[in-house]
Formats: structure tokens, C-alpha cells, sequence
């Protein structure tokens, strides 16, 4: 994540004292980043979660958190050189990303740069034959914890619809290949996922017991 930050920030900073918002930041790796870089001046992370911002500042006190949603984020108007969205648009439905990309547009200044990174969700493969175990733990992950698997797809005229001009698209394609990386987490969590799943389904359920 941090190798493909450094760019992004990098190229959409008007200045060498930009101001840096991300929206829906978690636990703050990619905000904790783009604070070190020479040419950002300012980092405030926004998140609804107290959970992730009080890990975020376990590990760094010194950067700025809000707890807040993303439809309503608390900075003013044209405050933001930057606002950066990293792997937060898929969790969000569809029916309300209209409503976040607003907000991040009212915080931005003129002539300032929105950086969206995501996962193409629908495109996730795993499997090496048909019914394959693994790929039916990677889907059920995705069900249960993604909003919108098309989100990249539809991504251009989403951004055009809020007003935003879209600029290039940078596909970073991954082959999983260790057990420390990302697709192997993602299988990881599917196969969690559903064995949680079984067990809600096999677990008894309480009530009173039938009368004789």
C-alpha cells in the first residue's frame, strides 16, 4: 500500500504544504505514510469507527483523527488539497456513494485532486476448477463484507456524476504466491467467514420446550 501512496499523494499535492484528508482511514497506515511525505504539511484521518481510530493513535499520537462518517465529514469547506479514499468506496452502497463523493468535493479547495485506490472485487480468482473450496470461501467473504464488487467498474461515471473529472486508471494486478500475502489473508478470511457462517446454522437454537 505504501509504495503506491507515494505517487498518488505525491502527484496530486498542488504544493509542497498540502493538506491531506483521507476518509474512512481504519487504523491509519496509509494516512501515518502520507504524514511523512516532504510535500504534505497536514494528515487528518475520518473514520465512524472509535475502535480503529483508537489503535490508529496507540500507534501514532501525533497524527490528527476524527471520528466521523464519510457523508458527513467535520472540516470546512475548501480545506483540503488532497482527499484520499484508500480501499474505503467498495463498503460503502452504492445508493450512498453520491453522498460521500459530494462531501469529499465540499472539503476540497479549487483545481484540488481526489485519489480513489480500490479492489476490483468481481475480478478476485482463487479457484482452479470449477466448485473449488477455496474460491466459494473467497465469495462469501465478499458477500458478507463488500457493498459494491462492481465499485471499479463503474468507478468513471460514478466520478463524472460528481462533478469530479476523472484522470488515469492505474491497474496494480497481484499473484498471491506466500502465506503472508494479501490473497492468501482474503482466503483466510473466507474460509473464517464460513465457518462462522456453519456455525449459526448448526448452532441450536433456544426456546421453550414443547409441552406434553
Amino acid at each position: 500500500s505504501q509504495v503506491m501512496a507515494t505517487p498518488t499523494v505525491a502527484e496530486g499535492a498542488p504544493s509542497d504544504d498540502a493538506t491531506v484528508c483521507e476518509i474512512g482511514c481504519g487504523t491509519g497506515a496509509v494516512l501515518r505514510h502520507n504524514a511523512s511525505l516532504p510535500s504534505v504539511r497536514h494528515v487528518v484521518g475520518i473514520d465512524p469507527s472509535s475502535i480503529f481510530l483508537s489503535r490508529a493513535r496507540s500507534i501514532a499520537s501525533s497524527v490528527e483523527y476524527v471520528e466521523a462518517a464519510a457523508q458527513a465529514v467535520p472540516l470546512p469547506e475548501a480545506s483540503q488539497d488532497v482527499i484520499v479514499m484508500w480501499t474505503l468506496l467498495a463498503h460503502v452502497p452504492a445508493a450512498k456513494q453520491p453522498a460521500v463523493l459530494a462531501e469529499a468535493r465540499r472539503v476540497l479547495r479549487p483545481g484540488s485532486k481526489i485519489v480513489i485506490f480500490d479492489n476490483d472485487v468481481c475480478a478476485w480468482t482463487f479457484g482452479v476448477g470449477e466448485a473449488d473450496p477455496i474460491q466459494r470461501a473467497v465469495d462469501a467473504l465478499t458477500h458478507a463484507y463488500i457493498s459494491d464488487p462492481y465499485l471499479c467498474r463503474g468507478s468513471p461515471s460514478l466520478l463524472r456524476t460528481a462533478s469530479f473529472v476523472p484522470g488515469g486508471l492505474t491497474i496494480h494486478p497481484t499473484v498471491a504466491t506466500t502465506e503472508d500475502s494479501h490473497g492468501y489473508g482474503l482466503e483466510q478470511r473466507g474460509v473464517s467467514t464460513c465457518c462462522w457462517a456453519a456455525s449459526r446454522l448448526t448452532k441450536p437454537r433456544r426456546g421453550r420446550s414443547a409441552q406434553s
